[in-house]
């Protein structure tokens, strides 16, 4: 393999999620998902820029939900619920990075897209969830 090319394995934790609009009825709620991430970057190098693909492989530990609805009449308030019923233990993505080195600094902008379902399949026909993000890194590399 040339100078240029590089394989760059990586470990991480993340945390996504997302919320809904708050409705007439003054109802709102927010998903927290919790995972592992094990993946790699295949990319070029040139002069101070990188450009990778990505494959990452997502273990969840727990879905979380937090809604804002009424819990006696007229009366509202914050209620947490767990949903890993729901949750695939496993789901897969692909993205795509760009860096620029200075020095030991970088800044990167990453896109990942969900290629797997992350619902179990005895509830795709109620709920459907994919992880879809972008990312932006500002950094150090020690090595």
């Amino acid at each position: 393999m040339s100078d240029e090319f590089f394989i760059n394995p990586f470990v991480g934790y993340s945390r996504l999620g997302g919320k809904s609009e708050k409705v007439a009825s003054g109802y709102e709620d927010q998903f927290k998902i919790d995972a592992l991430q094990l993946g790699t970057f295949v990319g070029y190098h040139y002069n101070i820029f990188e450009i990778a693909l990505g494959a990452e492989l997502n273990h969840h530990f727990e879905m979380r939900q937090r809604s804002f609805t009424s819990t006696a009449p007229g009366v509202f308030g914050w209620q947490e619920f767990e949903h890993n019923m729901f949750l695939r233990d496993l789901s897969a993505d692909i993205g795509l990075r760009f860096v620029s080195n200075f020095d030991h600094f970088l800044a990167a902008a990453e896109a990942w897209f969900g290629v797997t379902p992350m619902e179990k399949s005895e509830w795709s026909n109620l709920v459907s969830i994919r992880q879809n993000n972008f990312r932006v890194l500002v950094g150090y590399r020690i090595f």
